[in-house]
């Protein structure tokens, strides 16, 4: 419980973050990532499932925990918005491709 806790600190702290003025709300992307990622691999440990750390984000988590590649998985929703948050922290974070107020909003 103390895991899920902190999650629901990490996305509060993400929706302070993103309402800060441009510069200040750049870390937002950050938080929100690793608040989702968090949640992700919680849930592949809760479920027992054994994702490869080797392939992309959203391959390791989304066809990892599916249905079709494991016997308890589930089928997870939001791959397109968790796509768009995995380039955005990117493309922040590898290349300091600052996110404009748009995708900080999204």
């Amino acid at each position: 419980m103390k895991i899920l806790a902190f999650l629901r600190l990490l996305h509060r702290q993400g929706i302070e973050q993103s309402l800060l003025p441009e510069a200040l709300s750049f870390a937002s992307v950050l938080t929100f990532h690793g608040a989702v990622e968090m949640f992700l691999i919680v849930t592949a440990e809760h479920l027992g499932a054994v994702v490869k750390d080797r392939d992309p984000f959203i391959k390791r988590f989304f066809e990892g925990l599916h249905p079709s590649n494991f016997a308890c998985g589930v089928e997870l929703q939001g791959q397109y918005g968790i796509k768009r948050l995995n380039d955005l922290r990117n493309g922040f974070k590898h290349t300091a491709g600052f996110p404009g107020p748009n995708a900080i909003r999204g």
